[in-house]
């Protein structure tokens, strides 16, 4: 019997929306990409849900969705995103837990609680919110009730395992460190493990208040070195590792390892290529067989249990914490990051004081709900999963928790339970996890604090509870040399915010005096531009423009007014109807939501690239002659004219390829093709990573919209674009183009294989020949298609000679 293999993959992001706006803003530490999100979805989560297995000579053999081998989770807050921002990645993520059901009974997905808290450290009702969150939110999206729950940093307690029995979770995963005692159930003695690990080879029960829940305690070698030790760089290696493990114990029926998904290509390149290659030594072997522990567990139901350890102050374990939940409160010793003599006793604080800010929110959330329905509010809080998977609109929500439909009663609705929302943010585990105060997941965390306590004042609650969380935070002292404390760090944020609608309606009135292509522009992360009205004024241009918060149904009124001429200062007013003011002038313009600041700089980039684009036309010829005469006379070449040449052809470039991106006509590819010619053959240095991010913009937007009934005129066309950028030395992504030629050519396969005896027929081998030359202009390994098409032809051949 294969023993059974089973790598388990824990995907995880924190919410990085800004609350105001629901964007996520510009993060530079994620640089080339916008924000960590996008930039770990290239490395990990795209890249696992299109892996590559490469032949000898570098082609592509096939392409794997790991997901389909490996039990995951992904949390809520990054599956919501995977699904609006990369719905490609997102659909083979749910299609692999689809067909992992197909092929072992039980799907590979995991459930997580709903933004990563340290439950052990959340109220027990807080901690209830959390998991029912996540069921909810996993339902929605796989269609089927979870088996397993991932608890964030394997955090855990009894008080945890009692709320996922009650929620009928029947497994989850742990630390080998976590158990403290072990026996064959139900009445054997107690095996106390002191400092040993709990055996990882076979399934345990937990006893509960009112029931039992299983546990798996995984390898923490093999899980180690996966992480750390740099055992992705060879699947060889790798497999050679598993075996080892194996033949200690010929009878093993287990071996699982638990690792941080992003283990497989962020944390360490290319180990998702790894996780292919170790897929086809496991299929080719005899001894292994991956699965999944919902299988595994039907198959061996556990026969031993497990007594959890307390944990330091009895509080709890998890895997990332030597001292149980400490990490997450206080200076425990345990960090991320950072110099070797700070200190993170600004945990303390920082915990105290968003505890003190939760319990106060929560008597707001009571008391305003209590008004608006005759429901428990915690009923309701419970249910709020509902909208936030988006399979309840509000006022269908609103009649099913008894509260009015009128407009007024479902906005203060859903004021409430964003607040709530957010008051559960305030405490994702990241904001502790790393080594200080000051770093971004804790600046996360804060802005969360401070839009709840102003949606707090919003309904009219005047309590100081902004002064509260101050005061608390004053005492979380920054390693940093200034040695700003949390309540500086707080005010900061705070002189960054627009208040109310102010931001977005900035946004409307820039883009109609900025880029009048996209005037019709209506959305700004959760806003949306119900009217704006333009007017010229001897003051300036002013705006009056009505925009609408999409979460909380709040409309508000807002007039701006900008004066901004050359050579003058900047002069920027905004007022909202409750008389809420902001004035920005060139001193003041830096202090603006940099996300504002970077979309109004791509407005000015768009607004000046027609006229730009004009220009370089105009100056690529005259250049060209005087760059000719230049060489032809052996001349110098002025320094200037070669800066004016590279200036022309990165301006007539972002001309012929504009973003958004339009399709090149035959004129478009041939003016192009003369504009790169040019560059090339006179070494300009044209800005050729700007190049590259709009070639790849086109290419990846021109697959997604090809038909699969693709010609060989479409086929020549991107096989000339794509060679076009290689001339001009210009790098392309080109991994979107090649999933979708490797599919087309995958459909091919499956169709020629079923009539196997035959070989194509000349029609197909007509539509398939588009598909073929994409896969050689691509790396593609498609000879066996090749050869088949090459015997028809042949047996054509020998049909037509005459016989004797």
């Amino acid at each position: 019997m294969k023993t059974q293999l089973i790598l388990h993959g824990h995907f995880y992001q924190p919410p990085r929306m800004n609350p105001w706006t629901g964007i996520v803003p510009v993060q530079r530490s994620a640089a080339p990409y916008h924000d960590w999100n996008s930039r770990i979805t290239r490395e990990c989560y795209a890249a696992n849900a299109y892996s590559r297995y490469l032949r000898y000579d570098g082609r592509i053999d096939d392409i794997i969705n790991n997901y389909e081998l490996l039990s995951f989770n992904i949390g809520p807050t990054l599956l919501g995103w995977l699904q609006e921002k990369a719905p490609n990645v997102y659909g083979r993520i749910i299609d692999a837990d689809r067909k992992s059901i197909e092929r072992l009974g039980h799907g590979n997905a995991l459930a997580q609680s709903y933004n990563h808290t340290i439950l052990p450290l959340d109220d027990p009702e807080d901690a209830e919110i959390q998991i029912r969150w996540g069921i909810e939110d996993f339902k929605h999206h796989f269609g089927r009730a979870p088996e397993g729950m991932w608890l964030p940093e394997c955090g855990v307690n009894d008080t945890v395992i009692n709320l996922l029995i009650a929620e009928g979770i029947s497994f989850i995963i742990l630390a080998p460190w976590q158990g403290e005692a072990i026996r064959q159930s139900p009445s054997g003695t107690w095996l106390e493990l002191n400092k040993e690990p709990v055996p990882y080879y076979r399934s345990y029960r937990i006893q509960g208040d009112e029931g039992s829940i299983s546990a798996f305690f995984y390898n923490a070698e093999l899980s180690g070195g996966i992480s750390f030790n740099h055992y992705l760089r060879s699947a060889d290696t790798l497999y050679s590792r598993i075996l080892k493990i194996k033949s200690e114990n010929e009878h093993l029926q287990l071996i699982h390892a638990v690792t941080d998904g992003e283990v497989y290509g962020h944390h360490e390149p290319f180990g998702d290529m790894c996780l292919a290659a170790l897929s086809k030594l496991v299929r080719t072997g005899e001894e292994l067989e991956f699965t999944n522990y919902a299988t595994y567990l039907e198959l061996n139901p556990p026969t031993w249990e497990v007594r959890l350890r307390k944990g330091e102050e009895n509080l709890g374990t998890s895997w990332s914490c030597v001292h149980g939940v400490s990490r997450w409160y206080k200076d425990c010793g345990c960090k991320t990051g950072g110099k070797a003599d700070w200190d993170q006793r600004w945990r303390t604080p920082l915990r105290k004081g968003l505890s003190l800010l939760s319990r106060k929110l929560k008597t707001v959330r009571n008391h305003q709900l209590s008004a608006l329905s005759s429901l428990p509010p915690e009923t309701i809080v419970k249910e709020y999963a509902a909208i936030l998977c988006a399979k309840k609109d509000p006022l269908s929500f609103a009649q099913r928790v008894g509260i009015a439909t009128d407009t007024e009663s479902i906005t203060k609705m859903l004021t409430i339970l964003e607040g709530e929302k957010l008051r559960h943010f305030m405490f994702t585990s990241c904001a502790w996890f790393f080594s200080d105060i000051s770093g971004i997941e804790t600046l996360q965390n804060l802005s969360y604090a401070l839009r709840a306590i102003e949606l707090a004042q919003e309904l009219g609650e005047a309590e100081e509870l902004y002064t509260l969380l101050k005061n608390e935070l004053s005492y979380a002292i920054s390693n940093l040399p200034d040695h700003r404390n949390g309540g500086e760090i707080l005010d900061d944020l705070t002189d960054e915010i627009l208040p109310g609608g102010l931001e977005p309606a900035l946004f409307f009135h820039m883009n109609r005096l900025l880029h009048r292509e996209k005037s019709d522009e209506l959305r700004y992360g959760i806003y949306r531009l119900e009217s704006l009205v333009l007017s010229e004024e001897k003051t300036g241009k002013t705006s009056h423009i009505k925009v609408v918060n999409t979460i909380t149904g709040q409309h508000h009124l807002c007039t701006v007014t900008t004066r901004i001429r050359p050579n003058e200062p900047m002069d920027i007013h905004a007022e909202d109807q409750y008389g809420r003011k902001i004035s920005i002038g060139n001193d003041r313009a830096a202090h603006l939501p940099e996300q504002l600041r970077y979309t109004l700089s791509d407005l000015l980039s768009a607004s000046s690239q027609r006229l730009c684009g004009k220009a370089g036309g105009e100056l690529v010829g005259p250049t060209t002659h005087v760059l000719n005469w230049a060489r032809t006379l052996r001349l110098p070449i002025s320094p200037d004219i070669l800066k004016s040449a590279e200036v022309a052809v990165d301006w007539r470039l972002q001309h012929i390829m504009p973003l958004p991106h339009k399709k090149l006509s035959t004129a478009d590819r041939r003016e192009l093709a003369e504009l790169l010619d040019f560059a090339v053959n006179n070494k300009l240095e044209f800005d050729r990573k700007e190049a590259s991010r709009r070639f790849t913009y086109y290419l990846s937007q021109r697959f997604s919209t090809l038909s699969p009934q693709l010609t060989m005129e479409e086929a020549r066309e991107i096989i000339e674009l794509h060679a076009l950028a290689a001339k001009a030395q210009i790098e392309e992504d080109i991994t979107i183009a090649q999933n979708i030629i490797f599919d087309q050519l995958k459909i091919w396969r499956e169709k020629i294989a079923q009539v196997e005896s035959q070989a194509p027929s000349k029609r197909d081998q007509e539509a398939m020949a588009p598909i073929l030359s994409l896969c050689e202009g691509f790396g593609i390994y498609a000879d066996d298609m090749r050869r088949k098409k090459g015997k028809k032809q042949e047996e054509e051949k020998d049909t037509s000679r005459p016989t004797n």
